[in-house]
């Protein structure tokens, strides 16, 4: 059974499940906790497996320090569930915060442990791109459905955000791993843009074009002269299509031509008065400890009433100095990473979820909401960072040790 089961087909075929359960109604509340549970449970076992029985990559290392710094403050939330509810006034869930970072950060550790031992290799991920399509068009529909709940009680249908936008962007860097295939990436590539288009998330069609951009230059960079020409006429095509589409969904669509002309006059929703409110609070009312070690899990609520909807000022505000210390080390050594890769593949396919996420950390909360199609490529690049060769070797266990084959 070992042989036939890929344990990391299953673990991502779980993941999925519990992702798109809420919308298909595949089960209830306590299930999902269970389901939730195995799953944190699973990922805890292969984080024990790649500190003990692997020498993890730098990058890797300060992961592990942010998210054990993250599980205490998590943990020392939920041990007082009453004290910052008490304090602001309303009831909110002490869980949330553990389960965002772990949901978050906990699958970096099986991918990793799976790349070692063959069980993720690029076939294999490549194989689920075209899965996590369909799951961000799922999601897309889950995101209306929450969203036409939410205005149902207005008289006028003033239009909305879908909030999965980011989740339908990050499905964007697995697409790069079909560049031998122009035709499959850049089919999936129009059709997660058009889903992000139709979010009219501004900040995930801002990350979703910057990783647009870095495919089209490294497919152009990749091939010869004649197919770069055809990738050329393909990306033109694309082009026309796509400004077709954006200035029919202008004329037709008046809440996207309103968030387009607020972006284009500077408008940040808010987020420049919350940033500023939030740094003076932080800074006028914390003591010595709280400004050393920050206010603990959910601080900006207990400050704001609100998250940061920044990393940066969530971490700080949170943890403290030293939280923002490591934070910022783990951001610096990211991009170190990314440049020591040799393989020119896995630099690319790195670099592109790399900006994402740390592009995502200045107007949003990225660090607790990645999703699987973002630690998958990081799990697997990281786990052949040292492969130099234009073709990634694949690692398969013997009865006594693990070969390079």
């Amino acid at each position: 059974m070992k042989d036939i089961i890929n344990k990391c087909d299953l673990y991502i075929l779980v993941w999925v499940i519990h992702i798109v359960h809420d919308y298909w109604g595949l089960y209830g509340s306590t299930m999902s906790v269970g389901v939730l549970f195995c799953l944190y449970a699973w990922s805890l076992y292969y984080c024990y497996v790649t500190v003990t029985k692997y020498k993890m990559p730098s990058f890797l290392k300060i992961w592990t320090v942010l998210f054990v710094l993250f599980s205490i403050y998590a943990l020392i939330r939920m041990f007082n569930p009453m004290g910052l509810s008490y304090k602001i006034g309303f009831e909110i869930n002490s869980r949330m915060y553990l389960i965002e970072h772990w949901t978050s950060m906990l699958p970096i550790y099986p991918f990793y442990v799976f790349s070692k031992t063959g069980q993720l290799n690029k076939t294999v991920i490549k194989r689920w791109a075209l899965v996590l399509i369909g799951v961000a068009i799922i999601q897309y529909n889950y995101g209306q459905v929450i969203a036409y709940a939410k205005i149902a009680s207005l008289s006028e249908d003033s239009g909305f955000t879908n909030n999965q936008g980011y989740f339908i962007a990050m499905v964007l860097p697995l697409m790069f791993l079909w560049n031998e295939k122009p035709i499959i990436q850049y089919v999936g590539i129009a059709i997660l843009m058009f889903y992000v288009l139709m979010a009219v998330k501004r900040g995930a069609i801002i990350v979703a074009f910057l990783c647009l951009f870095i495919q089209l230059l490294s497919s152009l960079k990749r091939f010869n002269k004649r197919k770069s020409v055809i990738i050329i006429l393909a990306v033109a095509t694309l082009c026309i299509l796509g400004y077709n589409f954006i200035t029919n969904l202008l004329s037709t669509n008046e809440y996207f031509a309103y968030r387009l002309e607020n972006s284009l006059e500077g408008d940040t929703s808010g987020r420049d008065s919350l940033y500023s409110s939030l740094f003076s609070a932080f800074l006028n009312n914390s003591n010595f400890f709280q400004l050393l070690i920050g206010w603990g899990a959910d601080g900006t609520v207990l400050l704001m009433q609100q998250q940061a909807h920044n990393d940066w000022l969530e971490v700080l505000i949170d943890l403290g100095i030293v939280g923002i210390v490591v934070f910022v080390v783990f951001w610096v050594r990211a991009f170190i990473t990314c440049w020591r890769f040799e393989n020119k593949e896995l630099k690319v396919l790195f670099l592109m979820v790399i900006i994402m996420l740390f592009v995502r950390t200045f107007f949003s909360m990225s660090i607790n909401d990645m999703y699987i199609s973002s630690t998958v490529v990081l799990g697997y690049c990281l786990a052949n960072s040292e492969n130099k060769s234009s073709k990634i070797h694949h690692y398969v266990k013997t009865d006594n040790s693990i070969q390079n084959i």
